[in-house]
């Protein structure tokens, strides 16, 4: 999703990478995934869950993608692009 998005931010449509970076921020969303996921087991019912998955991954990567790196230019910690 998160390339996807990028992709629309850069107004550039093509073949999504697949390297270092993108694995790590796949891992990135997986974590917010399993946070929300640990919150919430047990209340609900499996359609939620897979209903609050696809949402959060939509959210996250229109977050991630447009708010922080495309109108905030929000950097890391390390002074790098937060991609």
């Amino acid at each position: 999703m998160q390339g996807f998005f990028s992709q629309v931010y850069a107004n550039s449509y093509g073949y999504i990478p697949v390297n270092l970076m993108t694995v790590l921020a796949a891992l990135d969303q997986v974590t917010a995934l399993l946070i929300s996921f640990g919150a919430v087991v047990g209340r609900v019912s499996p359609l939620q869950l897979l209903a609050m998955v696809a949402l959060e991954c939509v959210f996250y990567s229109i977050n991630k993608c447009l708010l922080l790196v495309g109108w905030l230019d929000f950097m890391d910690g390390t002074h790098n692009k937060f991609t």
